[in-house]
């Protein structure tokens, strides 16, 4: 899974060989980790890949969601 940046960290490889396995997500790194987090809560193992500085605190929000409905608060 990649938002956007599948030519620059050379996942593009990857999807060419495994196209129903690769998840181009666009430029929103929200719907990229929001995404892993569902597919990894169905049993999945996601590999998700970003810039750190994209991957901040706007995409940790979702997994923080995530962890908390999984824990029941």
């Amino acid at each position: 899974m990649t938002a956007d940046l599948g030519k620059y960290t050379d996942l593009h490889i990857f999807g060419k060989e495994f196209p129903d396995r690769y998840y181009q997500m666009g430029m929103a790194e929200q719907l990229l980790f929001g995404a892993a987090s569902g597919l990894a809560a169905e049993g999945f193992m996601p590999f998700a890949t970003t810039y750190a500085v994209f991957a901040s605190r706007r995409a940790y929000d979702f997994i923080h969601q995530r962890s908390r409905k999984k824990a029941g608060t």
